[in-house]
């Protein structure tokens, strides 16, 4: 099975999310871009790919400067169980150092 391959669930499925990410990814997002998807208004899923996108593509002594200011956010998220404000995410990526399988 590949279940421990980041992104794919034990079925072999890939998410839809690191298939979003993937092209992100090939599109070289530029700053401006990045941007525009950790403050886009629309959805939380759309931040979280922001977030996401820069916690695999930074180097990790970049990742504060890209964070720290989402870090108090009051947005109420989907995307992190144990809280429900979205600041919790962008913080369990900086947190969680194999984050998905991330170094």
């Amino acid at each position: 099975m590949c279940g421990g391959v980041r992104g794919v669930g034990a079925g072999g499925i890939v998410s839809t999310a690191f298939c979003i990410l993937y092209k992100l990814y090939t599109l070289r997002l530029s700053r401006k871009q990045v941007l525009g998807l950790l403050n886009h208004g629309d959805s939380p899923y759309i931040r979280g790919l922001g977030f996401m996108y820069i916690r695999y593509t930074q180097p990790p002594a970049d990742l504060w400067d890209w964070f720290e200011s989402y870090l108090d956010d009051e947005e109420v998220s989907v995307l992190h169980h144990q809280n429900p404000y979205l600041s919790s995410f962008p913080s369990s990526l900086l947190l969680v150092i194999l984050w998905k399988g991330s170094r």
